[in-house]
């Protein structure tokens, strides 16, 4: 079995290994992944930005709970990355929005960009009649329309 995605962000590595093990035949396991706030805490302490590492942990999180919600369909575990993530990312969303609140529109962008965030999680997992190339496809140009989104906003700050 081969699992195609996109590759987005630095935290890649752990991911391309484990989905290089399953096309080898490896047994199917979640594979082991950074938390929200490992990713975040990290990124702030490099930084010192929280628009920026919020951003960038959604951006992440949304690639690693792309590969879950597959993994997901091959077993018989249930897919709860997207209420795990949320959960987990809400603390740094209320220092991104501190650090935007002076500009409205910034604000604004924000809220859009965590709403479609959001969905874009939940929309993770495979329709029961869906090829695999539509699921792609639709995931991706979620993806992208997140992942744009974030980018508006980083330049709007």
């Amino acid at each position: 079995m081969t699992i195609f995605f996109r590759v987005r962000g630095s935290s890649v590595a752990i991911l391309a290994a484990a989905a290089c093990a399953m096309s080898v035949g490896v047994q199917a396991q979640t594979p082991p992944k950074p938390s929200p706030k490992e990713l975040a805490a990290g990124c702030i302490k490099q930084t010192k930005n929280p628009l920026e590492c919020f951003v960038t942990t959604a951006n992440v999180s949304l690639f690693i709970c792309q590969l879950e919600a597959e993994l997901a369909a091959l077993s018989s575990k249930p897919y709860t990355c997207d209420t795990e993530t949320v959960k987990a990312t809400k603390p740094y969303f209320d220092p991104a929005l501190a650090s935007v609140a002076k500009n409205k529109a910034a604000s604004d962008m924000l809220k859009d960009f965590y709403a479609s965030w959001q969905s874009a999680l939940r929309a993770m997992t495979p329709g029961q009649s869906e090829t695999k190339r539509e699921y792609h496809a639709r995931v991706e140009e979620t993806a992208r329309k997140v992942e744009e989104r974030g980018n508006r906003l980083l330049l709007e700050r």
